[in-house]
């Protein structure tokens, strides 16, 4: 140990504070990438957003009686991400889900809509009362 600190010491002053700058600035740009690494996004993207809702969408429908289904997640501070992103500045923190509305063919069973509750509480671990289930209406021609 006190080899590597007599090494230390003989380096000139300049190098080390060259040597420390390139440290911290490495420090920086790891605490300000995604969890995923360099090749993850940011939790605040809308890449995230969408990818989150089409998973969900996915698992839905193979509970049998969803059917075709569309899903909506709402974050907590939406606003202020966007304005964050605006300004260019990288939103990474992972976002407080605040309210999910699902809806599907099957909705309009009872049964059918609390399994959906169920499911996306427990794939989003939230509280059910964060999430709205509502059945699909049949789309009429010219509108």
């Amino acid at each position: 140990m006190r080899e590597f600190f007599s090494k230390i010491k003989a380096i000139p002053l300049k190098d080390k504070i060259i040597l420390l700058s390139c440290i911290a600035l490495l420090g920086v740009l790891l605490v300000g990438l995604p969890i995923g690494g360099i090749s993850g996004r940011g939790y605040s993207s809308p890449d995230y957003k969408k990818s989150l809702e089409n998973q969900l969408s996915d698992t839905l429908s193979q509970i049998e009686g969803v059917g075709e289904n569309t899903v909506m997640i709402t974050f907590a501070g939406e606003a202020a991400q966007a304005a964050s992103a605006f300004s260019g500045e990288d939103v990474t923190e992972y976002p407080e889900i605040i309210g999910v509305l699902i809806v599907a063919q099957g909705a309009g069973d009872l049964d059918i809509r609390s399994q959906i509750t169920i499911a996306a509480s427990k794939a989003l671990g939230i509280g059910a009362n964060r999430i709205s289930v509502l059945p699909r209406g049949s789309q009429k021609e010219g509108k």
